[in-house]
């Protein structure tokens, strides 16, 4: 076979034909019960590369849901009423696999070898699909190689299966690891904020969940975000921040004035005096002191480039917060009737990111211009621009809400903008508004208390 060409004779597909009539044939015995239980929890239908063989276990499936004995009665009447009987090899075929004196083995032993062969045909599709991807030259590199990715990851994911574990035992630990919490003496049960305000109404960013920070243009979005990856490196978290609205070098900026107290302005104009170069170069070197690691990312433009470029972090050190500046500049990659269904799929791909590598995700949001056109211009979640979803997928949203940005202080010539940050929704824990200070001139929040 070339190097170019795909497998399409589906007879030379890999699998294994005695092992799913063993499977079948344990799922007819009536000493065996249990047996096809435990089959059915770790194989799909789909598992099955004889068609007939996967209607019958698929009627063995209804069986069980329905809490019906499986033997070969039930499962001839089942398929009757499916009209299928007679298409899988009808009772003889039944009545033969009822027979199963010619499949000797253990169940353990089928399931692993029809696990093996499904797995072989599932590695011939998706390099079959990797292949004609790589040979279209419209398709992005970076999807092609993360679709590379998921086929080199597929062997150690499809045998990864998952305990069954009751809600019980699920309970006692969840109970124990609580208990475990309160002895260690920490005050967060996730990756502190860095301040104590959000971090009392949150108990720290939580894994898996995904915090949406909105606001208008121009009022902190991402000088927030800089904040709270800063706050994670110094608590020995690596950070992942995609930017798809500013270069890094921008970022980079923001970040050194920040964490140096610099006015932004003059620092591009390099018009800093000597304790500021100084403070400046202390933040470098706070920078590369802290346990955690910064990583900015700008050439990430969809859901997957994000994912593969995490799976590629990930891989040398572990990440503790992603960040992504702003969800509605990320490229949808499928055609939809809508932007609202576009911005949706990309909110649940960033959910989806944030379930995977089991850390938060925070994403920046725009809001709707109609905020603007309200006398009361305090946001609520309805506000949230181009999606329902980004509502109803967030566990956490924040606003940056300026109640009134003219009243803009001037101290020792820095601007100083009081602004609320809104706990808008917050799937697991409280609501509510938290007085904070945006220092304009070095791009930095702090708490007004």
């Amino acid at each position: 076979m070339s190097a170019t060409s795909t497998v399409k004779d589906d007879s030379t597909m890999p699998s294994a034909p005695e092992a799913e009539m063993g499977v079948l044939a344990f799922a007819l015995a009536p000493e065996e019960q249990k047996e096809i239980v435990n089959a059915m929890s770790l194989l799909k239908p789909s598992d099955f590369y004889s068609v007939s063989n996967r209607r019958i276990f698929e009627a063995c499936i209804e069986l069980q849901k329905r809490e019906e004995e499986i033997n070969i009665v039930t499962i001839c009447t089942q398929l009757r009423e499916w009209q299928l009987l007679e298409s899988v090899g009808g009772i003889a075929y039944i009545a033969h696999l009822g027979d199963g004196m010619c499949f000797r083995g253990t169940m353990d032993s089928f399931i692993q070898k029809i696990l093996d062969a499904s797995l072989r045909r599932s590695i011939i599709t998706q390099s079959n699909q990797v292949l004609a991807m790589a040979l279209d030259s419209s398709i992005p590199i970076d999807d092609v190689a993360l679709q590379s990715k998921k086929t080199f990851e597929l062997a150690q994911h499809r045998f990864k299966q998952e305990p069954i574990i009751t809600a019980g035992e699920l309970a006692f630990n969840r109970l124990r690891e609580l208990e475990e919490f309160g002895r260690s003496g920490k005050q967060l049960l996730g990756l502190t904020s860095g301040y104590k305000s959000i971090d009392r109404k949150t108990s720290g960013w939580q894994p898996a969940d995904l915090v949406i920070v909105a606001a208008r243009p121009s009022q902190g979005k991402s000088s927030l975000a800089l904040n709270f990856s800063e706050n994670a490196l110094a608590s020995d978290s690596n950070v992942a921040f995609f930017s798809l609205e500013m270069p890094t070098k921008a970022l980079v900026d923001r970040l050194l004035c920040s964490m140096a107290k610099v006015d932004l302005w003059r620092y591009r104009r390099f018009a800093i005096n000597r304790d500021e170069a100084n403070r400046l170069m202390q933040a470098h070197a706070d920078l590369e002191d802290f346990a955690g690691k910064l990583f900015i990312e700008d050439k990430m433009r969809t859901v997957s480039a994000i994912r593969a470029r995490c799976n590629a972090l990930n891989d040398k050190f572990p990440l503790g917060l992603i960040l992504v500046d702003y969800a509605q500049l990320a490229q949808s990659e499928t055609r939809k009737d809508s932007r609202n269904h576009e911005v949706g799929d990309i909110i649940n791909g960033l959910k989806a990111i944030a379930v995977d590598f089991n850390v938060p995700v925070i994403a920046l949001s725009q809001m709707s211009r109609r905020v603007e056109m309200r006398l009361d211009r305090r946001p609520d979640l309805s506000d949230l621009r181009e999606s329902g979803e980004i509502e109803q997928t967030a566990d956490t949203v924040i606003f940056i809400h300026a109640d009134k940005e003219d009243q803009q202080t001037q101290q020792d010539n820095s601007y100083i903008l009081p602004v609320t940050l809104i706990i808008a929704k917050q799937r697991n824990g409280p609501i509510g508004d938290l007085p904070f200070m945006f220092h304009k001139q070095y791009t930095r929040f702090e708490e007004a208390n």
